[in-house]
């Protein structure tokens, strides 16, 4: 395939070359031809040169093109990033593969234990059309077995299936079938059936009836850690507490008991607690803390309230709340918002069902058989991921220095390539796949994985210095995982087709949308524009180091702590003006907190001389030579806002203000764009240090007050101004020192409603 000519980005003649060779043209003119004085454009001589200048011109745009080529901030092309980054030991991220959940329903009882489903199984999505091509995933974990319970029935002794708990309120368990169901029980009695392998979607329960009691005083549920929806009502009690009316979702009656629970979750910032949900004067409610907020929200879209056992979709329960044998149905828990899992009881992880006594005290009942039915068992693949394992023959080793082999594919899925036993050398599986060889003693079993700048991937082993030279005449084997290109996010019940017959499933699905997939960095346009912004903008010498302000990028994407965590979400660099070699790093972590001492001291150990460099330089190519870590400085903001809005547009003003300042105006503040999730997004508002503007809370306001709105006054007051003295009122701008982030302090909105003429 030939290869396309790309012409300069300057032969426009838009920059300042062909006018300047034209200029220095004439004056070589005047000089050596002072006789000619001929203007015309078509003259011989006048026309010889404009051709010069236009041909230096062009020469000169195409140097000026490969000059910027080598410097990430200035590169056009992905190839050329790639180059680059090498230096500095960063490669640019392949595909992410996306995940997805697969469910199938079992077409047979277990009589023994069975393997359903064997690693590296594949399923894919069916094509719609003849242009659109099958996306497909591969289960990773090991093979899928399922196993017959021991639980008996107590009228035929055959294996049934399910394994029970009886839980008495306080926590004691008894098992088995012939026990008493319920016993003068209390709320919070609850009977459990469960697998620890597969789901049901069917009890058949046949019971001894000595019961006494009214109706409607059981209550079935299963454990699902996806369900969640937003309180009723949220109301401030003061001293820091906040009520969340439940009443919609556990009703009028109480259904409470002394383990009932649920999660209570702050949208905003991710904070959360774990509540007893309480009854009164026919509410359910819990009463939390105000999650870490200074002006609580009673918002309740705000909020988020995940309850773990719920009832299942579409109950029907023959039984009457317990009091006669009947049969038992449900909708198999497992779609967008709902997922059935599993979780610990008496001692036994599986997927539960459990019948809760509420309400009446009920006196006799015994269990003598429970089963469900075939075709009403189901199981679930979690996290099947797209694309497929290539098992690869790279040739044999010689006793060459830095032995390089190049692997068949170029679709790479990110992180499979570099991960434990993705190279063997002959039978030994020992051999470890790094970002560098520098630093490896002469024994180190090591290679390293490197993308050139056509596509290619190959590996490259040591010369006897920096990694071991491997032995001669053996195979490498290489294991990777490829076909991520597509866009492998597809909808829920695409995933229909497995690749080869499974004898014990049938109506094979994913409940829930795959996610997780990444397009390959810098394969856009757009990509290679937020590269040249985040990257190492040059280095500095051949031993030397990037610049200050390139270490936040690098940070971010290659840092990992001794436990393999990245605390950083932004880090920025300022050189010591009177030490080149020095520099100082402020980081901000998750939800802009601070990093622990401990974190700091790896990260200021990992630019100072471990992160990774190229081999084949003397010394390893770092960020400075000596850096300093930092946590950033909290500068307090108070703001006032008074918002005035048309009559009628005034509701949840307030609440969504006061979300939209608490965004912006924090250490993670982001420009705010509008996107199908509605979050904060873009680059950051400031910088680490720098100017703080009323212009970023007036323009959050605005947009927050939504199309109501008609003007708003704000004021910011500034406890700690530079140099001391008095707050800054109506002031447009608080110079933040080096290091200094805004971090919103009281705010106090006001929401007057005007009426329209």
């Amino acid at each position: 395939m030939a290869t396309p000519i790309k012409t300069p980005r300057d032969l426009q003649f838009a920059g300042f070359y062909y006018e300047d060779l034209l200029a220095a043209f004439a004056r070589w003119k005047r000089e050596f031809l002072p006789d000619h004085t001929e203007t015309d454009a078509f003259d011989l001589v006048n026309g010889m040169g404009r051709v010069f200048a236009m041909f230096v011109h062009t020469l000169q745009c195409m140097v000026d093109d490969a000059a910027a080529e080598t410097f990430p901030s200035t590169a056009l092309s992905r190839a050329s990033f790639v180059q680059a980054l090498k230096l500095v030991g960063r490669h640019l991220k392949r595909e992410t593969s996306a995940s997805v959940d697969v469910l199938a329903t079992l077409t047979k009882l277990l009589a023994a234990t069975e393997t359903l489903v064997t690693t590296l199984s594949r399923f894919s999505t069916m094509p719609t059309s003849g242009q659109d091509r099958a996306v497909e995933f591969e289960y990773l974990g090991g093979d899928f077995s399922a196993r017959p319970t021991d639980f008996a029935s107590a009228t035929d002794a055959s294996d049934r299936g399910i394994v029970l708990a009886y839980e008495i309120a306080g926590g004691t368990f008894t098992v088995g079938v012939g026990s008493i169901f319920w016993t003068n029980s209390d709320p919070g009695d609850a009977t459990y059936f469960g697998h620890p392998d597969l789901m049901f979607t069917r009890l058949d329960i046949t019971l001894t009836l000595v019961i006494m009691g009214l109706a409607n005083n059981a209550r079935w549920e299963v454990y699902d850690d996806l369900y969640a929806f937003a309180p009723d009502t949220v109301a401030d009690l003061g001293g820091g507490v906040l009520r969340h009316y439940l009443t919609g979702f556990y009703g009028a009656s109480d259904v409470t008991d002394t383990e009932l629970t649920a999660r209570v979750t702050y949208l905003p910032t991710g904070a959360y607690e774990d509540v007893v949900v309480e009854f009164s004067g026919g509410n359910h409610y819990i009463d939390g803390t105000s999650l870490g907020q200074m002006s609580p929200s009673e918002n309740a879209n705000l909020y988020k309230i995940q309850p773990s056992w719920v009832p299942p979709e579409n109950l029907s329960d023959g039984t009457n709340g317990t009091k006669a044998s009947g049969t038992v149905t449900w909708d198999i828990p497992q779609s967008a918002e709902r997922r059935w899992a599993k979780t610990t009881v008496n001692g036994i992880e599986a997927y539960w069902m459990r019948v809760r006594a509420i309400g009446t005290v009920l006196t006799g009942s015994t269990l003598d058989a429970v089963s469900a039915p075939i075709r009403k068992w189901h199981w679930l693949l979690e996290a099947c991921q797209q694309g497929r394992t290539v098992v690869e023959d790279l040739g044999l080793t010689t006793t060459d220095d830095f032995q390089s082999f190049v692997l068949g594919s170029r679709d790479l899925v990110e992180g499979s390539a570099e991960s434990a036993g993705s190279v063997q050398v002959g039978t030994d599986t020992d051999w470890t796949v790094v970002r560098s060889l520098y630093g490896y003693d002469p024994d180190d079993k090591v290679a390293q994985l490197v993308e050139d700048p056509d596509g290619t991937f190959r590996y490259v082993f040591g010369d006897g210095t920096t990694g071991k030279v491997p032995p001669a005449g053996q195979r490498v084997i290489a294991t990777y995982r490829r076909g991520a290109l597509d866009d492998g996010n597809v909808g829920a019940g695409t995933v229909v087709v497995a690749s080869k017959p499974l004898s014990f499933a049938a109506d094979l699905t994913n409940p829930r949308a795959a996610t997780g997939w990444q397009r390959r960095e810098g394969a856009t346009e757009a990509s290679l524009e937020a590269l040249r912004l985040t990257t190492p903008g040059y280095v500095r010498a051949r031993n030397g180091a990037v610049t200050a302000e390139g270490t936040g990028a690098l940070l971010i994407a290659e840092f990992l702590t001794s436990d393999g965590r990245n605390p950083i979400v932004r880090a920025e660099g300022y050189e010591d003006p009177s030490d080149p070699q020095s520099a100082r790093i402020y980081c901000v972590g998750s939800g802009g907190s601070h990093l622990s001492a401990d974190d700091l001291a790896e990260a200021a150990t990992w630019l100072n001389g471990v992160a990774a460099g190229w081999q084949q330089y003397d010394r390893r190519l770092v960020i400075n030579q000596q850096v300093t870590m930092l946590n950033y400085v909290r500068r307090i903001v108070d703001i006032t806002v008074t918002v005035y809005v048309l009559e009628g547009f005034q509701g949840g003003v307030k609440a969504a203000v006061e979300v939209r300042l608490a965004d912006q105006i924090r250490a993670l503040g982001r420009r705010w764009l509008v996107t199908d999730t509605d979050q904060a997004t873009g680059g950051y508002i400031y910088r680490i240090g720098g100017k703080f503007s009323k212009v970023i809370p007036l323009a959050a306001v605005k947009d927050a007050a939504g199309e109501g709105f008609i003007d708003q006054t704000l004021t910011m007051d500034d406890p700690s101004p530079p140099g001391g003295g008095g707050p800054l009122v109506d002031v447009a701008v608080i110079d933040l020192a080096e290091g200094e982030l805004p971090v919103l302090g009281t705010v106090a909105v006001t929401v007057v409603a005007q009426a329209t003429e």
